[in-house]
């Protein structure tokens, strides 16, 4: 019975631990980090372990790039490049795929020529799982005991998940490692295009007189670079509408000169290059013509949200005050249809010139806001 009692504490423990790792784990983004805590906790249950941890594997100069280790009390860590076959010829086996359990380093015929060595280092007992990625040995979870030690079939197992769900964890940060190396090269070469692009268009244009309209052109394509920059670091997937806005104005006036206030949503990535645009319309007629163009006009740029859930609205208003006084244009330029659009593309714009001052108001779905 009390055998039992132990088996059952046992087995509970374990499932703590693998509880622990995924919390410790969950938010790291380093692969030494997550190597650390796994072979920490790894270590704490497994009794007698003196050392744990995770290596780098490069299959074809058989080598392998030790990294951070958890080590006993007085036990020196073995962090760092070493060479397999040092060791023995066990990489035989975890090229395989096979798990590596060598109770006794001196007497398995693998490692028996390297006893000494491994000794040297606090080696008697030996325990390597293979970590394979497309049929390739790319990384080893190791365990070591410096005194024999009787490896169970729990133990086997419980080494094998920690190290399966290590593997999990280091691939989602190489991943995501991978995705940002990506996304840096697609702004890099997207910058390049929309350059190109801007010279292309002033040479083109160089014979019409009119400057403005070509003025025009080339600020919103710098509009549409900020806003793709802002989504670069949200890794393309969506963007915040304080930094969207931000981005924008900031580039037309003074921090002091504008006013900025509402729940920081999350927004897709054509909300967030429509809303670029949308301000910066509204900020470079303002610039021209409306608030910004005097010494003492200011930009009040604010939205609340209005139901609950799915169908809740984006209320957005752009404000001016102090302004010159606003006269209703005559005609609609290519900016005019644009804040007309809206957010979505498809109206739901009311705008007030009002002589105090341009009002314009403005209406989206969240939930469409964010998918799109």
């Amino acid at each position: 019975m009390a055998r039992n009692a132990t088996s059952q504490k046992l087995s509970e423990d374990r499932q703590l631990a693998f509880l622990e790792l995924g919390d410790k784990i969950r938010d790291l983004n380093n692969v030494a980090d997550v190597a650390f805590a796994a072979a920490e906790i790894m270590a704490r249950n497994l009794s007698g372990a003196t050392r744990a941890g995770y290596g780098l594997v490069d299959p074809v100069a058989e080598t392998v790039q030790m990294l951070p280790d958890w080590c006993a009390p007085g036990v020196l860590t073995v962090a760092g490049l070493h060479q397999f076959r040092d060791y023995g010829s066990f990489i035989e086996d975890l090229k395989r795929g096979e798990m590596v359990i060598i109770p006794d380093v001196a007497a398995d015929q693998r490692t028996s020529a390297s006893a000494d060595l491994l000794h040297s280092i606090g080696i008697s007992v030996l325990v390597n799982v293979p970590i394979i990625e497309h049929g390739a040995f790319v990384g080893v979870m190791f365990v070591h005991y410096d005194k024999p030690h009787d490896f169970t079939m729990e133990e086997r197992d419980f080494v094998r998940t920690i190290a399966d769900r290590t593997r999990e964890a280091t691939s989602r940060i190489r991943a995501e490692q991978e995705q940002q190396v990506l996304n840096h090269e697609i702004s890099h070469r997207l910058k390049n295009t929309l350059a190109m692009v801007q010279a292309i268009a002033t040479q083109t244009l160089r014979p019409i007189t009119d400057r403005g309209p070509v003025e025009a052109f080339t600020s919103r394509l710098h509009a549409l670079s900020k806003a793709h920059e802002v989504l670069l670091g949200q890794d393309w997937s969506s963007a915040r509408m304080v930094a969207v806005i931000h981005s924008v104005l900031r580039q037309l006036s003074m921090p002091e000169r504008y006013s900025i206030a509402g729940p920081d949503l999350e927004l897709g990535p054509r909300s967030a290059l429509s809303l670029a645009l949308l301000m910066h319309e509204l900020g470079t007629n303002a610039l021209k013509y409306g608030a910004w163009s005097s010494e003492a006009g200011t930009v009040a740029v604010a939205w609340t949200t209005e139901g609950i859930g799915g169908d809740s609205t984006l209320v957005l208003q752009w404000k001016e005050h102090h302004g010159p006084p606003v006269i209703t244009p005559s005609g609609k330029g290519f900016g005019s249809k644009l804040i007309r659009l809206g957010l979505m593309g498809t109206g739901g714009v009311e705008v007030d010139y009002h002589p105090d001052g341009l009002k314009v108001t403005m209406r989206g779905l969240v939930s469409q806001l964010r998918q799109s």
